[in-house]
């Protein structure tokens, strides 16, 4: 029974899709066996970067002895804001590589958990930048549907106006 318990854990924690998925089997983790092996809360760290990364465009994380090399899935997942990040938050620590897939070298010192906070940061960033674009889209998106609206708008307002002026012509010729 308690390997069963077990492997119901670990499917949880590869489910893991964001920070509230993440609170949720810690709380759960945490109510049913109170004493958590840091080994246990590592792996969910893992879990909930992978979740970042794919959501950021990442296709591998590969470790090497001295950097973390990232490769997006394509061209199009590398944006502008996330070239501003590398350049103002980790321009020592960060190079692109203009390769078939993008890359990034990510190089670091310390631990691991330094690591993983470190890259879970850096993907923070990255979504961040997402929602910006994503939202100044949807304004300018907002814009070009509103702007036939107001014209239209416009076009209805000056049709009326004829009308009310050909119906105030007609009332002053039947004077």
């Amino acid at each position: 029974k308690d390997e069963v318990i077990k492997i119901q854990m670990y499917k949880k924690i590869a489910a893991i899709d964001d920070r509230d998925d993440y609170l949720a089997v810690k709380g759960e983790m945490e109510d049913r066996f109170s004493d958590i092996p840091d080994v246990v809360y590592n792996l969910m760290d893992i879990a909930l970067l992978k979740a970042k990364a794919k959501k950021a465009g990442v296709q591998e994380l590969r470790e090497r002895p001295s950097d973390i090399l990232i490769t997006f899935v394509d061209r199009a997942a590398i944006t502008d804001g996330y070239i501003g990040v590398l350049s103002t938050r980790y321009p020592n620590t960060s190079q692109l590589l203009n390769s078939e897939l993008p890359q990034i070298v990510f190089r670091y010192k310390g631990s691991k958990e330094q690591l993983i906070k470190s890259l879970s940061n850096l993907f923070d960033a990255f979504l961040h930048t997402m929602e910006i674009d994503g939202n100044q889209q949807n304004q300018e998106g907002k814009a070009e549907i509103q702007k036939p609206n107001q014209d239209s708008n416009l076009d209805s307002n000056k049709d009326s106006n004829k009308d009310s002026n050909q119906d105030s012509n007609q009332d002053s010729s039947q004077n």
